[in-house]
């Protein structure tokens, strides 16, 4: 509390060699020039859907099923070949999409969460982005037992200067604290 934080979400890289900030959080591969950076949490992806969308049936129990359903396209997940694509993502369970991209295509995934949540289709989802709607239950959690691993991870990045600031190091610390916590707590599956 005696901290004072100032949140700047984007998805452009803060300078944080040069000041820019004290520290950020990148989603990547871990390594980054004249940064420290600490592992936050590894990510997933995996399809969700709100329970509206089932409109009381049960979920699908395979990806052919699931293929028929209406689907959020997150056109933000294509960066550099980290997040599988939905025709991707059905190809590795053995079903082929038709040519063209069927469904609703966005390119913000917080917008793509939204989608879902709402009711408008089925979306791969990052498990970060929809941890909270998993456990409140506004989201349903698709053929549990497939999720695709991502090499990219969560990371708290900072300069080496940083780190001997007493308020910067006890962000951090809270920060992997919180993460580790959301690791541990339950999320709801459909399966």
């Amino acid at each position: 509390p005696e901290v004072e934080v100032r949140l700047d979400v984007s998805d452009r890289l803060a300078d944080i060699e040069h000041g820019e900030a004290d520290l950020g959080i990148r989603c990547g591969p871990g390594h980054w020039p004249g940064l420290v950076a600490r592992h936050l949490m590894d990510e997933a992806v995996f399809p969700v859907c709100s329970p509206s969308l089932l409109k009381g049936s049960p979920a699908p129990k395979s990806a052919v099923a699931l293929a028929r359903m209406p689907l959020i396209h997150d056109l933000t997940m294509s960066h550099a070949g980290v997040f599988p694509s939905w025709r991707e993502w059905l190809h590795k369970q053995g079903v082929r999409l038709p040519k063209g991209v069927q469904g609703l295509q966005i390119n913000s995934s917080a917008d793509v969460v939204q989608a879902a949540l709402n009711g408008q289709g089925v979306a791969l989802a990052r498990r970060a982005f929809v941890s909270d709607a998993l456990r409140a239950g506004h989201l349903e959690r698709l053929l549990p037992a497939v999720q695709w691993p991502i090499r990219w991870a969560y990371h708290v990045v900072k300069t080496e200067s940083a780190t001997a600031r007493g308020p910067v190091q006890a962000f951090v610390d809270w920060l992997v604290e919180e993460a580790a916590a959301d690791l541990r707590a339950p999320m709801s599956s459909t399966g």
